[in-house]
């Protein structure tokens, strides 16, 4: 008997960055009339070049019914218990309906956690479960209650670089958008229990970056832990941004990670930001 660990591709690990012991169901991507599966026929960084020739935003949808009973009786008839990870409930149906799933199949050794976030911030939450799975020392109820403590304390700061997409997603109107780039204004943003909110405005990429760090020096940090840095297809940020973090707050992020279509649709290229726990 072993642990299946499942989660979806909203979490934006690839499968190279994991092994067989984890199953990444598909969160389909939509252009216009075709279906793409993230790193089956679409890699990020081909994600953003169709969005920036795209007439109309690509949209997503959430793990099919039928691929998540199935990956849970397949584990099931294997003598696996699951522990399966979520995008967030209120990001996405995916983590209801493998609730309506473990129903149906009337097992208790599926465990199912709403990782109350997105993109690397889940990431951050996958990759614990994974080293725990890995490690062979827990059971797959402690290391359901271990994600039960850790999802809540999963925090992440971003900063938008171009506001296009957010206007083009019907996210802000398009006057407070043209005048937020013409002034060169980048809007910082939060995740907490699932729902996405601005923290702040800067006038500039820099400024933005630097109250990110101060707003990590007055949280309660747990640095036994990793931290992350993730970006929409702008390597470059992302290094500068991990260069002022290192030097501004002492943390060094363990793996920058290439922000995936879920909120690639959103924010657009250009973005990037960085996860980290709280004790």
């Amino acid at each position: 008997m072993g642990i299946k660990l499942v989660i979806d591709t909203s979490a934006d690990l690839a499968p190279s960055d994991l092994d067989e012991s984890v199953a990444i169901l598909p969160i389909p991507v939509y252009f216009e009339d075709r279906e793409y599966i993230p790193y089956v026929n679409l890699e990020p960084a081909e994600f953003y070049g169709l969005q920036r020739s795209a007439s109309k935003m690509p949209h997503t949808s959430q793990v099919p019914y039928v691929i998540l009973k199935d990956t849970f009786q397949k584990a099931l008839d294997n003598g696996d218990d699951v522990i399966a990870i979520f995008i967030a409930s209120k990001m996405s149906g995916t983590y209801n309906t493998a609730r309506l799933v473990k129903e149906e199949l009337g097992s208790d050794r599926i465990f199912l956690v709403d990782s109350l976030t997105v993109t690397f911030p889940y990431s951050a939450l996958a990759l614990e479960a994974y080293k725990m799975v890995k490690s062979g020392q827990m059971t797959a109820k402690e290391i359901y209650e271990r994600l039960l403590y850790l999802a809540p304390r999963s925090k992440m700061l971003a900063v938008i670089d171009d506001l296009t997409y957010l206007k083009m997603g019907g996210r802000i109107s398009g006057p407070i958008a043209v005048l937020a780039n013409f002034f060169n204004f980048k809007p910082i943003i939060a995740i907490d229990d699932g729902v996405i909110h601005d923290v702040g405005k800067e006038r500039g990429l820099l400024k933005a970056m630097l109250r990110m760090t101060e707003i990590i020096n007055s949280a309660d940090v747990d640095r036994s832990l990793p931290c992350y840095i993730g970006h929409t297809d702008d390597l470059q940020k992302a290094e500068r941004l991990t260069a002022i973090l290192t030097e501004k707050t002492g943390l060094v992020p363990a793996k920058t990670i290439f922000i995936g279509p879920t909120v690639g649709t959103h924010a657009g290229p250009g973005s990037t930001g960085v996860s980290y726990f709280i004790k």
